[in-house]
């Protein structure tokens, strides 16, 4: 071995030379890569989101083609090794999917922490995207129709109190919307057994919604057979501009002739006999 220093910040090898000595000096270069960062919002919509990157400044993108805003940025020469980036938080919008397109699977992502993780090689491109989805109405605690389910065991409930009442609208429409996890297996959802009822003042319960329990006719699963785990296409549920599927089962408060009342608190039970032995809730819709 020799003494003589080297200098990789200034990418300078200091050769000191004895005599009769014979020195060699090795650089080694990797190549930089590219990282691309795409803004993905349901529906398409002006609005700016913010992002921290481990690898320079901050930056904001849009998903609206009349936007001042890209949906795209692309990040040149960038060394390699772990970079991270991470969205910030938008009011009435939830961060409903995250993925990276690493040539070499070494990247990774975190929804809940809305970070991706990116493992950048020699050389490569990795394309990381961030998904968004308006829920411009209350989430009352299971989730905005984004796939973070709540599972209830069978012969158990979850009730909930409400900022924004459930109300009858008249005529036919919807007033509410119960939404399962979505199933590509099924084109839509596996409808589990479920039995939703709901209540002005928590202690007088009215039930809306008894799938597995006779009572449904009033909601857009009638028509479907009343078998637990039943597969309901995506095109008979409701249709909901606010989601990524359309899984919704719209529920009809007017055809049971209720008390015409704010409705504050909603309970989901799970009845006994479900195949699996779980309903997976994933968000309830109320009808402004």
């Amino acid at each position: 071995s020799d003494g003589s220093p080297g200098d990789l910040g200034t990418r300078t090898a200091s050769i000191t030379l004895d005599p009769g000595e014979h020195v060699t000096c090795t650089f080694t270069n990797t190549r930089r890569g590219t990282i691309t960062i795409v803004k993905d919002a349901y529906p398409d919509d002006p609005q700016d989101f913010t992002f921290l990157r481990s690898f320079g400044a901050n930056f904001s993108l849009d998903d609206d083609a009349d936007a001042t805003l890209p949906n795209t940025i692309t990040f040149l020469n960038v060394p390699a090794g772990s970079h991270t980036v991470t969205e910030n938080t938008v009011v009435n919008w939830t961060l409903t999917g995250l993925s990276c397109s690493d040539p070499t699977g070494g990247s990774s992502v975190n929804l809940g922490g809305r970070t991706a993780t990116i493992v950048l090689d020699s050389g490569e491109t990795v394309i990381c995207t961030f998904l968004n989805s308006y829920n411009p109405y209350p989430n009352i605690g299971i989730g905005p129709g984004d796939g973070n389910t709540t599972p209830i065991p069978a012969n158990n409930s979850i009730t909930l109190a409400l900022s924004t009442p459930i109300y009858a609208h008249g005529g036919n429409e919807w007033d509410l919307i119960y939404f399962e996890m979505y199933n590509a297996g099924c084109g839509g959802i596996c409808m589990d057994f479920v039995t939703i009822q709901i209540s002005a003042d928590g202690s007088l319960w009215q039930t809306v919604l008894a799938y597995g329990g006779s009572q449904y006719s009033n909601s857009s699963l009638n028509g479907f057979p009343e078998v637990d785990d039943q597969s309901i296409p995506e095109a008979a549920l409701e249709l909901s501009p606010y989601m990524i599927h359309a899984t919704g089962v719209g529920i009809d408060i007017d055809a049971l002739s209720l008390p015409l009342v704010n409705y504050y608190y909603i309970r989901i039970t799970s009845p006994l006999g479900d195949n699996d032995g779980v309903c997976d809730v994933d968000s309830i819709l109320i009808v402004p």
